[in-house]
C-alpha cells in the first residue's frame, strides 16, 4: 500500500474514534443537564405544594375572620348566633371557606403535577442520553471500520492496495508486476 493511502486510512480511523469520544462526551453532558433539570422540577413541584398549603391556610384565616364578623354582626343585632338562620348562614360560610381551601390546594397540586411530568420527561431524556453515550464510541468504531474497509476496497480496485487488480498490481504501475511474471516490466 502506498504511504498516502495508508496515512489516509489511519487518519480516517483516528478521526472516527475521536468523533465517537466527542459524541460520548456530548451525550454525557446532555445526560447531566437532563438529570439537573429533573431535580429542579422535583424541587419546583415540592415548592408548589408548599405554596398551595400556605395559600390554603391564608384562605382559611381570611374565612375565619369573615366568620367572626358574621357572628359579631349577628350578636350585635341581638340574635341568637347558635340557632335558626343565623347558624345556617355561618354553616354556609364555613362550607365556602372549606371549598375555597380545597380549590387552592387543587390548583397547587395541578401546578406541582406539571413539574412532576416535566421531571419524568427529564429522567427519560437522561436515560436516552446515557444509552447514546454508552453506544457512541462503539457505533463510531463500527462506522469507521466500514469506511476504512470501503476505502481499502477502492484502493485495491485501482491497484493501490494488496490484492488490487489495477495496472501493475498493488505497486500502482511503478514497474513491479507481482501478479504477472514477477519481474520488471
Amino acid at each position: 500500500m502506498d504511504p498516502i493511502t495508508a496515512i489516509s486510512l489511519g487518519v480516517t480511523a483516528a478521526s472516527g474514534i475521536m468523533g465517537g469520544l466527542s459524541s460520548r462526551s456530548q451525550y454525557k453532558y446532555q445526560q447531566g443537564i437532563a438529570q439537573l433539570n429533573a431535580k429542579i422540577n422535583e424541587q419546583n413541584a415540592a415548592y408548589q405544594r408548599q405554596v398551595g398549603e400556605i395559600q390554603a391556610q391564608r384562605v382559611g384565616m381570611e374565612g375565619a375572620q369573615r366568620m367572626g364578623q358574621i357572628r359579631a354582626t349577628q350578636g350585635a343585632s341581638n340574635l341568637d348566633v347558635n340557632r335558626g338562620s343565623q347558624a345556617g348562614v355561618q354553616a354556609s360560610q364555613h362550607a365556602i371557606i372549606l371549598q375555597d381551601q380545597a380549590t387552592t390546594r387543587a390548583n397547587a397540586a395541578d401546578r406541582a403535577y406539571g413539574y412532576e411530568v416535566k421531571k419524568t420527561q427529564d429522567v427519560a431524556q437522561a436515560g436516552m442520553y446515557g444509552a447514546a453515550a454508552r453506544y457512541a464510541l462503539p457505533a463510531s468504531i463500527i462506522g469507521t471500520a466500514g469506511s476504512v474497509a470501503s476505502r481499502w476496497m477502492q484502493a485495491a480496485s485501482v491497484g493501490a492496495a494488496p490484492g488490487g487488480s489495477g495496472a501493475g498490481g498493488w505497486a500502482g504501475g511503478m514497474g513491479l508486476d507481482l501478479y504477472g511474471t514477477g519481474g520488471l516490466y
